[in-house]
């Protein structure tokens, strides 16, 4: 079946533009086929003109005149936004979901329609092209097809394919929770070098870099982040020092649990959202 656009933006969010954004840039897509929509009518505007793609604010149109459908708004918003496209989806289209804890399941029962469900979980670095994305395909999904969406995917950063939809609740409170985790510590970092008389300039600009640097040592010398914080760390040396006082207060086993309460609570709000939304 022949559709007037290749894809249709359903909600046109951070998470959504940064999708959009690979989609023109690395996977060369064609603004003309490609329709944005999304309630807000000056973002809209703002957005179509920017990006050179045509726009509508009926979510109906842009949904049955498209072969890609890409789910982009809130998950609190996802019933109402299912059921006014259920009429206008067939088996031939592909729907990718960026909504957290809307399962398949619910989707395609919201609809209505045995088409095509892919479920996708970027996180918001995914808008600077440094995202890690988590992404679920159904297992007969045709090799073109994956392929296709996976070059998307892999323009806004690092992607990772998961054998179970399940498996999106932990990149859910991995890699969707996790920058929130970094930026307090990276926040207690500061404010230690402050208040030892850095400037604030100076201790961000020296946080920063840290971060950045100790990423490429995990990510480039394939050392387990235990061994390279034993390369750090020397017998009475100043990183022993402070590594004491992290084990004092249970760092380690806090952010650690703070993952796990991450995950439990994509799982919960998944439960729900699949015997309460619909």
């Amino acid at each position: 079946m022949n559709f007037p656009y290749e894809h249709a933006f359903l909600g046109l969010g951070n998470m959504a533009e940064a999708i959009l954004a690979s989609m023109l840039k690395v996977a060369k897509t064609d603004p003309k086929q490609i329709i944005v929509c999304r309630r807000n009518t000056a973002k809209l505007k703002k957005q179509a003109k920017q990006w050179r793609v045509p726009s509508t604010k009926q979510v109906k149109e842009a949904a049955s005149q498209s072969q890609y459908i890409w789910l982009g708004v809130k998950p609190q918003q996802a019933q109402e936004l299912l059921s006014e496209i259920a009429s206008n989806i067939n088996k031939s289209q592909i729907i990718i979901s960026m909504m957290a804890g809307i399962s398949i399941k619910t989707i395609k029962q919201a609809i209505n329609a045995n088409c095509t469900v892919i479920r996708i979980m970027p996180n918001t670095p995914a808008m600077l092209g440094h995202g890690a994305i988590g992404a679920y395909f159904p297992k007969n999904l045709q090799a073109n097809i994956k392929n296709k969406i996976k070059k998307i995917l892999q323009g806004m950063g690092k992607l990772e394919i998961l054998s179970q939809e399940k498996l999106l609740d932990a990149v859910t409170g991995l890699s969707g929770s996790g920058p929130a985790f970094i930026y307090q510590i990276a926040q207690a970092m500061i404010q230690g070098a402050m208040n030892e008389g850095l400037t604030q300039k100076q201790a961000k600009s020296l946080c920063i870099q840290t971060l950045l640097g100790a990423s490429k040592m995990l990510e480039l010398t394939k050392k387990t982040p235990e061994q390279l914080s034993q390369a750090v760390t020397s017998k009475g040396g100043t990183t022993e020092a402070g590594l004491k006082i992290l084990a004092k207060h249970k760092v380690f086993k806090s952010i650690t649990l703070a993952v796990e309460q991450a995950i439990q609570r994509a799982q919960i709000l998944r439960s729900e959202n699949e015997t309460c939304l619909f």
